[in-house]
């Protein structure tokens, strides 16, 4: 059954603001740009968002949706053990990662706001850290400074930042990843072995 027209309107909507957040930026993209970009009328956006924070949040929402269940498959796809079988899983995490980098980028801006910031990272955190640790109840305070400062953030940076600083340090975007991979492996990964903690 096809969607209703209402949902094909909202999801080019949002394709559109997904688009013009990441070249723009979220302040530098306005309501009057996305209509115009997505041949709509202000009043149409209005019809389906409240604003402009609600039009970011609701594409938040959709990559947390699209993460949940990305996690939960790699989750049953990755069952290898040993050094190959953990560097694959971070690199399966890059790389669902890296498919919504641009967003990911405004994910992080909106984060750091003092004001109105969103907490969508810390949500997509979460789902990460629960696949990670296979807990379905309640992670310890603990374990969430653990996984979520030596774990999640560095991956997140290094989707974020990985081709401005190849770029700028003139390095292979392959080569990038395979050395952060295999840093990954000999600090966060390793102490969970050293700690007893293996996942």
């Amino acid at each position: 059954m096809p969607p209703a027209k209402g949902q094909v309107t909202r999801e080019k909507i949002l394709n559109v603001a997904e688009k013009l957040f990441s070249q723009k930026g979220f302040d530098g993209t306005s309501i009057d740009r996305i209509a115009t970009a997505a041949d709509v009328n202000r009043a149409l956006i209005y019809y389906h968002f409240k604003n402009k924070d609600d039009i970011i949040h609701s594409l938040f929402e959709r990559i947390i949706g699209e993460l949940a269940a990305e996690t939960d498959q790699l989750g049953k796809d990755t069952t290898s053990a040993g050094r190959s079988g953990v560097s694959e899983k971070v690199r399966h995490e890059i790389t669902l990662l890296e498919k919504r980098r641009k967003m990911l980028r405004i994910m992080l801006m909106e984060t750091l706001k003092e004001r109105g910031g969103s907490e969508a990272l810390f949500r997509c955190a979460d789902i990460v850290i629960r696949g990670e640790t296979a807990r379905k109840d309640q992670v310890p305070p603990s374990e969430l400074v653990y996984e979520f400062f030596t774990g999640f953030v560095p991956i997140v940076a290094f989707v974020a930042f990985r081709d401005k600083w190849c770029k700028y340090f003139g390095c292979d975007s392959q080569e990038a990843l395979n050395l952060f991979v295999e840093a990954f492996r000999r600090t966060h990964l390793a102490s969970h072995h050293t700690e007893g903690g293996a996942k």
